[in-house]
Order: C-alpha cells, then sequence, then structure tokens
C-alpha cells in the first residue's frame, strides 16, 4: 500500500533529485530537510527544479540556481509570495517536470493495473428464470474471472464494509453518501467484524449511508424484510438502521449512545407498491458513529442465526456455472445451472484500481509497482532538458522492473480458496 505523495517522493530519489519538508527558508531560498551534508557536490540539485506542491500558480516551481550541499539550502531566481516556507513539502525533479504530469502518470497506472473485486447479487429465485443477469459495474466480459454460489441468505453487497474503491474517504463499495456536510471515513474495526468500520459523521443535517437493494423482479414486493446495524457511538439518540421502499420508511431504534457496541434492528414489510428497496444507515444528530456490519434478509422477524453470528462468510461458497457475455453495450451473465433462491451469486472481476483523489489517500496498489511503472509512464511522455539519454536509461530500466512486479500478478490472480476450483466458461 501507498499513496501519491509517497509514490512523488520515491520517483523524485530516482530521478536525481530529493524530496521532504523545508526546514527554514526565504522567498528566495530554502533549507531542504533530509540534504543538510549528506554530500559535498554542490551540482547535485543545480539546475533542477524544485516544486512546492501545496502552492498553486506562479508559487509551485522554481528552478533551482545554486545549491549549497554542506547547509541543504537551494536558491532560485525570482521571489515567491511566500516569504517564509518552513514547513512545507518540495519535491525537486529534473527541471522540465511537472507535479501534475507526476499525478497523471501515478493515474495512468492505477487505471491499467487491475485489483480483484468481489461484488454479491442476491437471489430471491431460481436462477433458471434468470436468464440474463447484468453486471454493469463491468467493463468487459475478459473482467470477470470466477463466478461463486454462496448460501448466505443476505441481501447487501460489503456487509463488514471491507470494500473501499473509492478511497478511504468515500462512501464505502455499492454505498451511497447524503446528507449536506456528513463525511464518512474508513477506520480500524470496532473490534467485532472484519478489518474495517465506516465512521459516519453528521454535521448539520441527517447523514446516510445508504446501498439500494432492489426489489429482486418485484419478488420482495408484500414480503417482511429485516436489516441488522452493529456498531458503536457516544451520541444518544443518533444512530439508527431503516428501510425504504419507495413509498415509506422505517427506522430502528437509536443506539444508547453509551460507548458500547450495540446491534440495531429494524423489519418491514415491503410494500405492494413498492418502487425501490434500499437499506441504509442514519446519524440523526450530530457527532460520528462507527458501524462494522450492514446484514438484511427477507425474513418476517430476525436475522438468520448463522448469518448474525459469522456474516455471509460463515456460509459455504461453491462453483456456479456461468458464461460471461459482452451484449448490448453491457456484460451480462448466463447461467448454466439453477440456484436456490435465497442464496448470493458472488461475481469474482478484475477492476482497474481507485484514482487517487488527493495525495494522501491509502492505495491499495503495490508500491514499488506503482513508482516504476509511474516513472515509465512519466518519462515517456515529458523530454526534461537533463541528461536524456541517462532519463531514457531510467525509463527503460523502470519498465522492466514495473513488469516484473505486474506481469507475475496478471498471470497469476489469486483467488479465494475453495474446492473444487471453477473455470468460468466462455468468460
Amino acid at each position: 500500500m501507498t499513496d501519491r505523495i509517497t509514490t512523488r517522493r520515491l520517483i523524485a530519489a530516482d530521478l536525481g533529485g530529493a524530496a521532504g519538508t523545508v526546514l527554514s527558508g526565504t522567498a528566495t531560498s530554502a533549507v531542504l530537510g533530509g540534504q543538510v551534508g549528506i554530500d559535498r557536490n554542490s551540482d547535485r540539485l543545480r539546475s533542477l527544479g524544485i516544486k512546492f506542491p501545496g502552492s498553486a500558480g506562479a508559487d509551485e516551481q522554481r528552478v533551482i540556481a545554486k545549491w549549497n550541499p554542506l547547509t541543504g539550502e537551494a536558491s532560485w531566481a525570482g521571489a515567491r509570495s511566500v516569504v517564509d516556507p518552513t514547513g512545507e513539502d518540495y519535491e525537486v525533479y529534473p527541471a522540465g517536470i511537472q507535479v501534475a504530469q507526476l499525478n497523471e502518470a501515478v493515474d495512468y497506472v492505477l487505471a491499467r493495473e487491475r485489483e480483484i473485486v468481489e461484488n454479491i447479487i442476491p437471489l430471491a429465485e431460481p436462477t433458471k428464470h434468470l436468464y440474463r443477469l447484468e453486471l454493469p459495474w463491468v467493463r468487459n466480459r475478459a473482467d470477470v474471472i470466477d463466478v461463486n454460489q454462496r448460501a448466505s441468505p443476505c441481501l447487501i453487497d460489503n456487509e463488514e464494509f471491507e470494500q473501499w474503491r473509492l478511497g478511504p474517504t468515500a462512501a464505502p463499495t455499492s454505498f451511497v453518501l447524503s446528507g449536506t456536510n456528513a463525511t464518512v471515513a474508513r477506520v480500524a474495526d470496532v473490534g467485532r467484524h472484519g478489518r474495517f468500520a465506516a465512521r459516519l459523521t453528521r454535521v448539520g443535517v441527517n447523514a446516510r449511508l445508504t446501498q439500494a437493494v432492489g426489489l429482486l423482479d418485484d419478488y420482495l414486493l408484500g414480503k417482511p424484510v429485516v436489516a441488522r446495524l452493529g456498531g458503536v457511538t457516544t451520541t444518544a439518540a443518533a444512530l439508527r438502521v431503516g428501510i425504504a421502499d419507495g413509498v415509506s420508511e422505517t427506522l430502528s431504534g437509536f443506539h444508547t449512545g453509551g460507548g458500547g457496541y450495540e446491534d440495531l434492528t429494524v423489519i418491514k414489510t415491503i410494500s405492494p407498491l413498492a418502487s425501490k428497496l434500499e437499506v441504509f444507515v442514519e446519524m440523526a444528530v450530530n457527532g460520528s458513529a462507527d458501524v462494522d456490519r450492514l446484514l438484511a434478509q427477507q425474513h418476517p422477524s430476525a436475522i438468520d442465526r448463522q448469518l448474525a453470528l459469522h456474516g455471509s462468510a460463515g456460509f459455504l461458497r461453491v462453483p456456479f456455472d456461468a458464461v460471461a457475455r459482452d451484449g448490448g453495450g453491457s456484460v451480462y451473465l448466463e447461467p448454466r445451472e439453477g440456484a436456490a433462491p435465497g442464496t448470493q451469486l458472488i461475481i469474482i472481476t478484475t477492476q482497474p484500481w481507485a484514482p487517487a483523489l488527493t495525495d494522501t489517500q491509502v492505495l491499495g496498489i503495490d508500491q514499488d509497482g506503482l513508482r516504476f511503472a509511474a516513472t515509465a509512464r512519466l518519462l515517456s511522455q515529458v523530454r526534461p532538458n537533463q541528461n536524456r539519454a541517462l532519463l531514457d536509461r531510467q525509463a527503460a530500466t523502470a519498465s522492466v522492473l514495473a513488469a516484473e512486479i505486474f506481469a507475475p500478478k496478471r498471470r497469476h490472480i489469486a483467488l479465494p480458496v475453495q474446492t473444487p476450483p471453477v473455470e468460468v466458461r466462455g468468460a
């Protein structure tokens, strides 16, 4: 795992530059942290470009005119409006390279490489009636690498908030955040389920995390659905779980706000006139709550005992025979066998990594793989002024190193452990 600023700093060092934090300085100079007295080469950073990613416009970059290796002071012509850069981040690259170009190189690699993603499709009736299951999140059939069936009756995808494809401060995968000024963040699990929890914060207006389950081809019309939420908060009368069907909403009681882990449950009979089925987590009073599991199933009174104890992971998953096809501008599955109602299909695909929206967003991709691949991309797109032959050799080396890291991952994608193994024929 890594982030964009760490990647840029590694690339800066690889290209003969440096990166760190300014110790002191003026509008025309800066003492560069990590560079004081490390060598006696007064030419090492001279004529390189120094970037200040926290600044914008005319203040963002300069070309180092003088470098003092003993004091670690870099100076340049043309005063910046920042008269005291102490504490400012700096990055030094060959002149002609821009921070925006580095960011583009990082995003290019994230879009090109792949991570394994699992999505859940709940089944309300035998799949012999489901001749075509659309997969709107998949780009082409080659991305579908496996399909499993699991006996879990849960209707929720990403029930334990383990997947955060858009980053740790965006809504978790398959959920939507709503509420003016509301925020959500991935945090360490509260001690019950999985690795992560979702921290939902309300500021001024009710905050919600909502998942659109759907009516499963109207199968759920007129039927009872129960939802159960587990979480922690110190704010009374704030955290609750709800079900909406487009006609009305039904809400659970509140968490007590005592700071302990509590399970909240709501039951709703879906209207025969329902237009949707959504399950949501809500903060109704200003404050934060950490939630680590949201379950829902079609049942008149309670969550299945095994589901409540172990989540969907506690149910057997087995191979499922299906063919992935392209058609009509989308990807869909054609099941080749029947599946029992009240179970799940698990669609396992390779997807591009989520883009880096900020410098500090945690990226799950291999750090060195991103570093080398972004370096190769950068040097193929820009033409810095310094020693082109050397930079061409660095680009070639970086490309080879990136291939050594990513190529095996593309060939040998690790699938979830299961017996026996399954091949998705035609995918």
